[in-house]
This record gives C-alpha cells, structure tokens and sequence, in this order.
C-alpha cells in the first residue's frame, strides 16, 4: 500500500531544520576533541610525574592541538546558519514542498521549491538504508546511513490510519522510534 505525504516548510522552517541537521554533525567532532584532549592531558601529567621532558612537551602539544581544534570547531558551528543560508539560498527564501510516496521497503520523495520554475527533484530511498527514527511531537525525522535526512509532518497524512500504516512500514528493519517529546 502506498502512503501519500505532503510536507511544506517555509523559507523559516527549512533555514531552521538545515541548520539544526548540520549542527548534528558536529557532534562526533566534539567527542573526537574530549578523546584527544584527554590522552593530551594524561601524557603530560605522565611527563610531569616522571620529570620527562620529551613526554611534558608531547602531552602539552596534544593538548594544545585538541584546544585548538576545539576554538576552530566553535567558529564553524557559529557560521553555520549563515553558511546554510548561502548554500540553499532558494529553499531558505521560498521553502520547499516534499511529496513523499511510503511504499513497504521504500521511499519515493518529490521536492519541490515554490515560486520558482524548477522542476522537482524526484529521488528513491530503500528503507535498508534507514539508521534512526524520531518522532516530535508534529513531526517525525527519519535519518538514512548516505547522510539524507527527511522530514515527515504528521498533518501531511490523510488520516491516523495512513499514519499509522507508514509506521509500520518504516519498522521493517526493527528499528525503534524513538520519541523527542519537548514539553
């Protein structure tokens, strides 16, 4: 069976999820920089305990680095918005409209820019690919493993039983949704 969707976020909305899915990528870099600084740290109190000079100057420069790599990590995070808004100028000014078609192992999606006179852009995702499901409380983010993240509004549905049946169907790899309530 398949299950229509029809998604439409506005310039605002679009500028607001972009920001917030490249943000996310950030995350491993900040756990990267934790690691680094730590064995950084760990090495020179090593060097320090035994008065080793070559281990003191090699904890300290890890150290250093993971600092300095954690400063230029900060700044990109603070460019970001604006970076977002340069890269996908016409979907940040006009929005975009997703036409999804939920089949069983797939997803069909349709994007599409209003008030431009582009074409949609058609592409066909297999739920294998599907990493991670979450609800919120009016839409659900599904987050696929080649770096594609697709937002569903829950009001897009025709009916609960639509929306109940693209849950189903999207569970095919027993995976979880997992619920991001913000109260």
């Amino acid at each position: 069976m398949v299950i229509n969707n029809k998604t439409v976020l506005s310039g605002d909305e679009a500028t607001l999820m972009l920001s917030q899915s490249a943000a996310k990528e950030f995350k491993s870099r900040y756990l990267f920089i934790i690691f680094v600084l730590a064995c950084g740290v760990f090495t020179l109190i090593i060097g320090m305990i035994s008065y080793s000079s070559l281990f003191t100057v090699f904890g300290a420069s890890i150290a250093a680095l993971a600092i300095a790599y954690f400063i230029v990590t900060l700044i990109q995070v603070k460019k970001l918005p604006k970076k977002v808004i340069l890269n996908n100028k016409e979907i940040c000014e006009n929005g975009v409209s997703y036409d999804y078609n939920f089949k069983e192992h797939s997803v069909t999606l349709f994007a599409t820019i209003p008030n431009t006179n582009s074409k949609p852009k058609r592409s066909d995702i297999k739920y294998e690919t599907l990493n991670k499901i979450y609800e919120f409380k009016d839409l659900y983010e599904l987050r696929f493993s080649e770096g594609k993240i697709l937002y569903v509004y829950k009001s897009g549905f025709e009916s609960d039983k639509y929306e109940e049946i693209f849950r189903k169907n999207i569970q095919t790899k027993k995976l979880k949704i997992k619920q991001r309530f913000k109260n």
